[in-house]
């Protein structure tokens, strides 16, 4: 019956709870140069905030309000791309939270977690051999068609490194693209800030904070919460229980992670480029610099 294999479902761990997260969680900032990046004719990378706005226009409206559902063309399928720590399962379990959905895990992660014992091992591989990735490709697109129009159901896949994946077969998939960058200065500043003070009431002064918001230049939003994690749990644990903060009490921990070198991120922007939606944003970008030219020439 549904109840049985709903049950299973959330003993194996594929249905779970979302996490207690909400959007005023997601810490971020908006890039305020990008206009400047513009006109050196470079595309800025997107904000986090420019992310957490795409979320809610994407994915949480379409599915929390029915109004909006019925009335605008929203997509069934979105894929969250960016580097490991950058926020993308957060803002699903945002999401989860805000239209107080469903939560169904099929990462191959958390499959593997959930099917772990001998015979759950064996379910698991012929799960796999029956559904190769060509062969799921095509049952996810004949699933997702299935759903009627008001009915509130979206797929939403992550990934760190979608230029392993063959282009079209991905786009037969996911209809919407968003993606995620490293965090500028001012969202480094803003997490390190509304964390260590407003969060666990850490006593840090404005100049060790731009610091911190320097060095950590090239680290994901992960990998700084990670590290103020662990500052503060050894400072809680120390028997003076100091809540003084110090750069230098968070460097040692932060450079034993490896950044998102911009060769990464370049890699990420050049396959971004690549999709219809970054095609369509190279072509309005070279049609408003030959506007531009113009312009200039009839000035002279």
């Amino acid at each position: 019956t549904n109840d049985s294999i709903f049950e299973e479902l959330v003993e194996t761990g594929i249905v779970i709870p979302p996490k207690p997260v909400r959007l005023s969680n997601y810490i971020g900032d908006y890039q305020y140069l990008a206009e400047t990046i513009r006109y050196a004719e470079k595309e800025p990378m997107p904000s986090l905030l420019d992310c957490r706005q795409l979320v809610v226009l994407q994915i949480i409206l379409p599915l929390g309000s029915k109004n909006v559902h019925l009335n605008l063309s929203s997509k069934r399928s979105v894929l969250l791309v960016g580097p490991k720590g950058s926020g993308k399962e957060f803002l699903i379990h945002i999401a989860c939270n805000e239209v107080g959905g469903l939560l169904v895990d099929l990462s191959p992660a958390n499959l593997k977690n959930s099917y772990s014992t001998t015979d759950g091992l064996k379910v698991l591989l012929a799960m796999v051999k029956r559904l190769s990735p060509v062969r799921l490709k095509r049952k996810i697109r004949a699933f997702m068609k299935k759903f009627k129009s008001g009915e509130r159901v979206m797929l939403v896949g992550t990934s760190s490194q979608p230029y392993r994946a063959r282009l079209k077969q991905l786009l037969q998939v996911y209809e919407r693209i968003i993606l995620f960058p490293r965090p500028n200065y001012g969202s480094r500043r803003k997490i390190w800030f509304e964390t260590l003070i407003e969060k666990y009431s850490m006593k840090i002064i404005d100049v060790e904070l731009s610091i911190l918001a320097s060095v950590s230049n090239g680290y994901t939003a992960g990998q700084i919460l990670e590290t103020i994690k662990n500052v503060v749990n050894n400072k809680k644990l120390n028997k003076y229980n100091n809540n003084v903060c110090k750069a230098e009490d968070f460097i040692p921990i932060l450079s034993t992670k490896t950044p998102v070198f911009i060769d990464e991120e370049n890699k990420l922007k050049m396959w971004y480029k690549s999709t219809p939606l970054g095609r369509l944003r190279q072509n309005n970008i070279a049609q408003v610099s030959v506007l531009d030219k113009q312009n200039t020439s009839k000035n002279k």
